[in-house]
């Protein structure tokens, strides 16, 4: 199995994403987009594993966010990482304390129970398309800032299923409703 944490995004949010992914798309030569049901904020990207690890990180999944509080997250702007001359397209947030000790809790974690990180700084980022060849000014698209709240955190599966890349939550934490940022 090829695991990751992430947070689901709401049916609202992904429907936002999915507009401005229209645009980005009507202003790309090429690329592979991220169907709308994909669409997700990763925390941790684990990657192979077998039965035993994975039973371990359904319960890292229990302790890092169980009796958590759900809180809002922003979507503001756009941006890329440069890979040769394609590029994966992102839609960032606004900056989040609860998203960010949330992540270093899960972090930590995972390290005590001995899984290695990539060591790269958390970049919290929504992947909107992968090997994206884009126009002069493409991601030159106006428009408001978008909140929701993240609600759940699972663990998701990432498969092929018909050719198709295809993310299915294994197990989910629903956050504590109350706190609304």
């Amino acid at each position: 199995m090829r695991l990751f944490y992430a947070v689901q995004l709401p049916q609202g949010a992904k429907e936002f994403l999915a507009k401005i992914q229209g645009t980005i798309k009507n202003n790309s030569i090429k690329g592979n987009f991220s169907f709308i049901d994909n669409l997700h904020l990763t925390l941790a990207f684990i990657g192979e594993v077998d039965e035993r690890r994975e039973k371990v990180l359904r319960e890292i999944l229990h302790t890092s966010f169980e009796g958590e509080k759900e809180f809002s997250l922003v979507i503001k702007g756009l941006g890329n990482f440069k890979r040769g001359n394609k590029d994966i397209v992102w839609a960032g947030l606004e900056e989040s304390q609860e998203l960010l000790t949330l992540q270093q809790i899960l972090a930590q974690n995972l390290t005590k129970e001995g899984f290695s990180l990539d060591n790269r700084e958390f970049k919290p980022h929504i992947t909107l398309g992968r090997e994206v060849v884009l126009k002069e000014g493409a991601l030159d698209i106006p428009f408001s800032p978008f909140k929701f709240t993240v609600e759940k955190i699972s663990l998701m599966n990432s498969l092929r299923v018909k050719g198709r890349l295809v993310y299915i939550p294994i197990e989910t934490v629903n956050l504590i409703k109350g706190k609304k940022t």
